[in-house]
């Protein structure tokens, strides 16, 4: 399906994702502190995680379930909406796990495990093999491929997100996929 698509469309989707996930690698949007405390053993911060995941898929729910409502003009806002929701929750749990997000490579790490998440299993076969060896990647080697990233995002979304702007269901469609 994607070779179908013109490239000139795939550089403009591209173009926009990389535009908003930058955001998230150069501004405080997305670094706001939470709290956590140096004598939280491993366990507890993963409670916390669990906790602050649940909070996320509410809110993710609501959002999908709201943008669902208002058919296809309020489902064209999801996609960015639905991307701050889960980067949010990215930043978050990686503090809660005793990252430094306020390191840049620490950020372009969290965008590996974004695209570690949303993948084929080739493209994730690889993506694993980078984050798990992070240490040992060259640094020309830990840019991130924005295109790969945006359509192997954006294809594990498709029918879900194309169902959400259908009136009627896609506030149920929303509520459920987000």
């Amino acid at each position: 399906m994607n070779n179908t698509i013109p490239d000139r469309i795939h550089q403009v989707i591209t173009e926009s994702v990389r535009s908003m996930m930058e955001a998230a690698l150069t501004t405080s949007e997305y670094v706001r502190p939470v709290n956590v405390e140096d004598h939280w053993t491993w366990e507890e911060r993963e409670v916390k995680v669990k906790e602050l995941l649940k909070q996320y898929k509410r809110t993710a729910s609501l959002e999908g379930a709201g943008t669902g409502f208002g058919g296809i003009w309020l489902g064209l806002a999801d996609f960015p909406l639905l991307l701050s929701i889960k980067m949010k929750f990215l930043f978050d749990a990686a503090q809660l796990c005793g990252m430094n997000i306020h390191s840049y490579e620490d950020r372009v790490y969290l965008l590996h495990v974004f695209m570690l998440a949303y993948s084929s299993d080739d493209v994730r076969k690889q993506t694993k093999e980078k984050v798990m060896n992070w240490k040992d990647v060259p640094l020309e080697e830990k840019n991130v491929d924005w295109k790969t990233l945006q359509m192997e995002y954006r294809d594990t979304l498709d029918i879900v997100k194309l169902l959400q702007i259908v009136p009627g269901i896609g506030a149920v469609v929303g509520f459920v996929a987000n």
